[in-house]
């Protein structure tokens, strides 16, 4: 017995599909056009329902805190708090990206600003480490992120931090207008 391979298995379908009686009878469309149509038939590349289903799965997956050590997860909660803001729809999913990549970075950040602050700033909050942990994960991973210039909010119990990436740029910076931004993100009387 003769075993036929996948390639050949596909060849074999493409003339089958375009030597079939249906498309035969369709004398104005040429021979290129319907090899065309039969490779589309067959191809591998997935459909729109599919790549839904996929970003589903990959959304679901970010946004899942299972085993997730708990400083880990204390920034996951954050960013899906609403104290995270931007005008690029993106970030929130793209830090959760980076973090996930490697969560024991996050916690040894976390944790070491956490020891300066008990010296320097013993008020300060979580929410405080977590936007320096933004900004610098913006800083230092910024062409995992929007090439344009975009604008990060965040909100924590004592203040409003609002900074400006500019495209091109890993450092935080540029102008902008304070208050508008924060009273586009909601936060005009969070700050005074």
């Amino acid at each position: 017995m003769t075993s036929i391979s996948s390639v050949d298995s596909a060849a074999l379908v493409i003339l089958r599909q375009i030597a079939s009686p249906e498309r035969s009878t369709n004398a104005e469309q040429p021979e290129t056009d319907k090899i065309g149509d039969v490779l589309k038939r067959v191809s591998n590349v997935p459909t729109r329902a599919q790549m839904d289903a996929q970003s589903a799965i990959t959304g679901a997956f970010l946004d899942s805190y299972d085993g997730l050590d708990p400083t880990v997860r204390a920034v996951f909660e954050f960013i899906d708090s609403g104290k995270l803001k931007s005008d690029d729809p993106t970030l929130g999913d793209t830090l959760k990206k980076v973090f996930r990549e490697d969560p024991n970075a996050v916690r040894k950040n976390i944790e070491a600003q956490k020891e300066m602050a008990r010296a320097e700033a013993p008020n300060a909050l979580m929410g405080n480490f977590i936007e320096n942990l933004i900004q610098e994960t913006i800083s230092s991973h910024r062409d995992r992120f929007t090439a344009e210039t975009f604008v990060v909010g965040t909100s924590y119990g004592n203040g409003v931090s609002i900074q400006m990436f500019e495209a091109g740029s890993s450092v935080a910076g540029g102008t902008y207008d304070f208050d508008a931004w924060a009273a586009r993100f909601g936060w005009q009387d969070q700050y005074g």
